[in-house]
């Protein structure tokens, strides 16, 4: 992993600390840890091209998305760099792992760019290689693309 906090940002340690401990607390599936760490105003984006993409507001959302995802993959990230990217924080990696319902292997890039206030997350955004994870999707009989139920999607 590649920590590149700026020399003396103590804010940019804290940022990056957080969302490390995030991504453990997560991992672990200790929620008691992670709901403090959101903002009432937390706002998260996924491509509306995954069956669990679209955006997701307060803890609340930000929980809806991970058992939606969950639903549909069982997943890990390897981070390969994690670095402060001025007022944000991003994270770089592979994620590997099984579409659930078919444990269809999966294997995909992703970046997460996080935004963070008072030690609190505000927004949180996730890019995936899409067309890898559709065609993963697709391969496992899931869906298809295009194929998506828009009404199952959250608003």
């Amino acid at each position: 992993m590649w920590l590149d906090p700026a020399p003396g940002d103590s804010a940019s340690v804290d940022d990056i600390r957080i969302v490390t401990d995030l991504h453990h607390d997560l991992t672990c599936g200790d929620l008691d840890r992670v709901r403090p760490v959101i903002a009432s105003e937390f706002m998260m984006r996924q491509s509306t091209r995954l069956p669990w993409g679209g955006s997701y507001y307060g803890p609340d959302g930000f929980f809806e998305f991970h058992l939606r995802r969950l639903g549909y993959l069982d997943t890990r990230l390897s981070i390969e760099q994690l670095f402060d990217a001025g007022d944000r924080i991003v994270r770089v990696g592979t994620t590997h792992g099984v579409i659930r319902a078919t444990t269809t292997p999966l294997r995909c890039s992703q970046v997460d760019v996080f935004t963070l206030r008072d030690r609190k997350l505000i927004t949180y955004t996730t890019l995936l290689d899409a067309p890898a994870l559709l065609t993963a999707l697709e391969q496992s009989g899931m869906t298809r693309i295009g194929e998506i139920d828009p009404e199952s999607r959250p608003r």
